[in-house]
């Protein structure tokens, strides 16, 4: 799977319910997370590639998902124990600077929608190529 393809958590939640500083914090922290943390980019995978193969050709598949709203998922999301520590979206989230009352309303926010779906598109990249002799 592709970290700039990936599906953006806070799309799963309205976030005009924040205040304009918290609702760029919340797209800012995703966005960091997924393309500086993880810097795999189509382009860049067929430059690493470059040297190694003899055009390499790459194919990307787009399918929907759905993800179930389970109290697991809300648990691990946003842990009650201190949300602040760990690799849980709260603590992504605070760390970014995104006020606790902000995080609070949205673990609000995916508690009412337990039992639930939440309809995803997952991007997987294929890639095709041949070694260089």
């Amino acid at each position: 799977a592709l970290p700039e393809r990936a599906p953006r958590l806070h799309a799963a939640f309205d976030l005009d319910a924040l205040d304009a500083a918290d609702r760029a914090a919340v797209i800012a922290a995703e966005e960091e997370h997924y393309l500086a943390r993880e810097p795999l980019t189509e382009a860049a995978l067929c430059a690493a590639l470059d040297p190694l193969c003899a055009a390499p050709a790459t194919e990307v598949v787009t399918r929907p998902a759905r993800l179930a709203v389970t109290r697991s998922l809300v648990e691990r999301w946003f842990p009650e124990n201190g949300a602040a520590s760990g690799d849980s979206y709260a603590a992504l989230l605070q760390r970014a600077g995104v006020a606790t009352a902000a995080v609070a309303a949205l673990r609000r926010q995916l508690e009412r929608r337990l039992g639930s779906t939440l309809e995803w598109e997952v991007s997987t990249l294929f890639v095709s190529a041949e070694r260089r002799a």
